[in-house]
């Protein structure tokens, strides 16, 4: 009896430190400057230098051949999600996935053996902020990515900047990010 706790106790452990190590192999990005909060995986591991202007962050996988990008905008004009659907739509792109709510929206296309996904979401005071991530990967890994791109679409905020719930902005884990 005693063994058998010993044993159930010992897979309990081992069950809760790979799930505890699934979590930590994801980081958390803020901008402070939209409210946009991203969870991604520790894949996407080599960041590009981040434009001046503060809109946001582009991740590299270190073969870079998958790319993340999370910005943010203002909603000037308080557009409603569908508008600001249509007017990223573009042409010449035949899209696989679309799917618009009252406040996000999701575009999905391939183009040339890849495959992007565009998720933005509506927040901030009477929808007036703007955040998005945008994935890029090959397509023959479609079915690798499938589960990150859910969870990264899925862990998109946009936060009031006004309400005060910004968090400060990301910082690598030394050894994580170059």
């Amino acid at each position: 009896m005693m063994r058998t706790c010993v044993a159930v106790i010992g897979i309990a452990l081992l069950c809760s430190r790979s799930a505890l190590g699934a979590e930590a192999g994801w980081q958390r990005y803020v901008n402070p400057r939209f409210g946009v909060v991203v969870n991604y995986p520790a894949a996407f591991s080599v960041r590009d230098r981040p434009p001046d202007n503060g809109d946001g962050q582009t991740f590299r996988t270190p073969r870079g051949d998958a790319v993340l990008r999370i910005f943010g905008s203002y909603n000037v004009d308080h557009e409603p999600s569908a508008r600001l659907m249509q007017s990223r739509k573009q042409v010449e792109i035949t899209y696989s996935y679309i799917k618009v709510e009252a406040d996000w929206f999701v575009l999905s296309w391939s183009k040339n053996g890849r495959i992007s996904y565009l998720r933005c979401n509506l927040g901030g005071q009477e929808y007036d902020t703007i955040g998005c991530v945008e994935l890029n990967y090959p397509a023959a890994d479609a079915s690798r990515w499938a589960l990150i791109v859910d969870r990264i679409s899925k862990s998109l905020r946009v936060q009031s900047r006004a309400s005060g719930l910004i968090i400060p902005q990301f910082r690598p884990v030394p050894g994580h990010l170059t």
